[in-house]
C-alpha cells in the first residue's frame, strides 16, 4: 500500500529545549536554567485557543528560530528572553516551516469553530 499524505510534525528539538504538539496545544520543555532566564516553568503549555500563529525567522548566522505568537505576550523580545521561541539546528529548517503551516491551519480551524459557535448562540 502506498501512503501519499505528509506525516505531520509532532515535535521540534533544539539544543536545550523542545516543542511537542499535543491535542491541547504546544508544550515547551526547557532546561531549568533556560526556563529561569525566560521567567517561565521548565514545562510550559500553550493552549490552541491562546495561539495567534507561528513564524519561522532566522538569526544573523542563518539558524532557524521557531517563534509562537501568543495572545497577550510581549512582542519583540530578544531570542534568549522569549519564552515562545526556540532556536533550532539548520537541518530542522524544513520541519520548522512545516510546523508553522500546521499551526496556522489549526489556529484557523479553531477560530472558525469559535465564530460558528458564537453565531449559533446569537441566533438561538
Amino acid at each position: 500500500m502506498c501512503w501519499t499524505q505528509v506525516v505531520p510534525v509532532t515535535h521540534l528539538a533544539g539544543r536545550s529545549a523542545r516543542i511537542d504538539v499535543t491535542l491541547e496545544g504546544l508544550t515547551f520543555t526547557r532546561s531549568v536554567a533556560g526556563a529561569a532566564r525566560r521567567g517561565v516553568e521548565p514545562v510550559q503549555e500553550v493552549l490552541w485557543d491562546d495561539l495567534v500563529g507561528a513564524e519561522l525567522v532566522h538569526t544573523r548566522k542563518g539558524r532557524p528560530v521557531f517563534r509562537v505568537l501568543v495572545v497577550g505576550a510581549r512582542a519583540g523580545l530578544p531570542l534568549r528572553e522569549d519564552p515562545y521561541a526556540l532556536k533550532l539546528p539548520r537541518a530542522a529548517d524544513e520541519r520548522a516551516a512545516e510546523l508553522v503551516e500546521q499551526v496556522a491551519r489549526e489556529v484557523a480551524v479553531r477560530r472558525r469553530w469559535r465564530e460558528h459557535a458564537e453565531d449559533d448562540e446569537a441566533g438561538a
